[in-house]
């Protein structure tokens, strides 16, 4: 597994959000973010606010008129 630097992990969290990353990749954003003493509570907010636009998404269902 590859250490990324906080740039990097930061790059690639909306992608493992997403379900975009191969396994190393998803490794070693979360293990960047389990040992790095800043990028935690940003990776929180991140995900927070992934979760709170999951959320807000419209169903597919047909666009109203």
């Amino acid at each position: 597994m590859r250490e990324l630097d906080c740039a990097e992990a930061r790059e690639l969290a909306s992608d493992l959000m997403d379900g975009e990353l191969s396994a190393d990749e998803a490794a070693a954003v979360e293990h960047h973010v389990a040992t790095c003493p800043t990028c935690p509570a940003l990776y929180r907010a991140m995900v927070s606010v992934h979760s709170q636009l999951l959320v807000q998404r419209p169903s597919a269902g047909p666009v109203p008129r």
